[in-house]
């Protein structure tokens, strides 16, 4: 086995995003990326996503610690 998914969920009837580990090429990914439902009803990767190393991990949580920080001090009132 050369990954394993650590969670998914429903972006939409006939999408949803899976978050998966990797291993290429004797390193290991993240990889966060939607899947389509094909026309044979089985989930399929598409180009949406991001596939970064796992080094990169805690620098990913720091992006997402400040996008929550953002949300929580207003930034969408001042988006137009």
């Amino acid at each position: 086995m050369n990954e394993a998914i650590i969670d998914e969920f429903e972006k939409n009837s006939r999408e949803k995003v899976i978050v998966l580990i990797k291993k290429f090429k004797n390193n290991y990914y993240l990889d966060i990326r939607v899947y389509f439902k094909g026309s044979d009803e089985e989930y399929k990767p598409s180009k949406k996503g991001i596939m970064v190393s796992l080094e990169m991990l805690d620098d990913l949580k720091e992006a997402l610690n400040k996008v929550e920080k953002a949300l929580d001090e207003g930034i969408l009132d001042k988006i137009k």
